[in-house]
């Protein structure tokens, strides 16, 4: 799976996706500073840089040196096409949800399309990312998940919040009990590590090398959260496309599961560290 590929120590190793990553968050900040100002442009494009060379130091100095081992995919032409197709269907399915339209069917299938792909080929437990980490891999997520909330709660005391919202899932505001919120954030949590991470980026690696399927993964993830940003929040069509230009929770969890395989680690991983508390 994959091409082979030199592998060395620090944020710019694989230079190429770095500098890639850091013009289009250069990006971002540039649209943000012409169409709302410099200040949120800080807030989310400048403290979104220094959170993602912080934590992506600390996974690429202490994970596993060597790609966690991966299994091959069976008929990677037809599964990766499929996994686009179910994509397009759940991008499609939350442009109607957000417009109050029932959007279940849509949504449910392109839950099951990837879900049926690897039952239907027998994949086992360890493609699934059924795989417990390492204790030293546990501490790696502690360190992420506590360096994510340090800087965004200093960013947030010393950048106050202006006029623009932090973006938050309206749809699921819609469910009336506490319980039923909380399960529906973890369930849409499990399946979009199942989906973009176990699923999506083996089969973007059976072309591609593996640092550039951990790239475009963390680009199909964050382009999936233009629909909340357009009308869920209903944010200004160029800010709401500067906002998926940050890849940094994709990169991060990509690169977690490349080195661990771990679906539970990805769980909590998105679960703690995926927040911007404040931001």
């Amino acid at each position: 799976m994959g091409h082979p590929e030199k592998q060395g120590r620090g944020f710019f190793a694989n230079f190429d996706v770095s500098v890639v990553v850091g013009l289009l968050l250069a990006a971002g900040f540039v649209i943000t500073f012409a169409t709302i100002g410099l200040w949120e442009a800080v807030r989310n494009f400048a403290v979104e840089a220094v959170i993602l060379g912080a934590a992506f130091w600390v996974a690429r100095s202490y994970l596993p040196w060597e790609d966690a081992p991966r299994e091959r995919i069976k008929k990677p032409v037809f599964e990766l096409a499929a996994g686009l197709v179910a994509y397009a269907l759940l991008v499609y399915g939350a442009v109607w949800l957000f417009n109050g339209l029932s959007a279940w069917a849509l949504l449910a299938a392109g839950i099951l399309i990837p879900v049926a792909i690897l039952l239907a080929h027998r994949y086992p437990a360890a493609a699934w990312g059924l795989r417990l980490p390492r204790v030293r891999d546990w501490a790696v997520l502690a360190v992420v998940a506590a360096l994510v909330f340090g800087i965004s709660r200093g960013a947030d005391i010393f950048l106050p919040q202006g006029e623009i919202p932090a973006p938050a899932d309206v749809a699921l505001r819609q469910f009336p009990v506490a319980g039923s919120l909380l399960a529906a954030a973890v369930l849409a949590v499990i399946f979009e590590e199942l989906f973009f991470r176990v699923y999506l980026q083996p089969r973007l690696a059976a072309f591609l090398s593996g640092r550039w399927a951990l790239f475009w993964q963390a680009v199909l993830f964050s382009a999936a959260y233009l629909p909340l940003y357009l009308i869920a929040n209903a944010y200004s069509l160029p800010y709401s496309l500067a906002l998926t230009l940050v890849l940094s929770n994709g990169i991060l969890a990509g690169y977690f599961w490349r080195k661990t395989g771990s679906l539970p680690l990805l769980i909590l991983l998105h679960l703690l560290a995926f927040s911007r508390w404040g931001l």
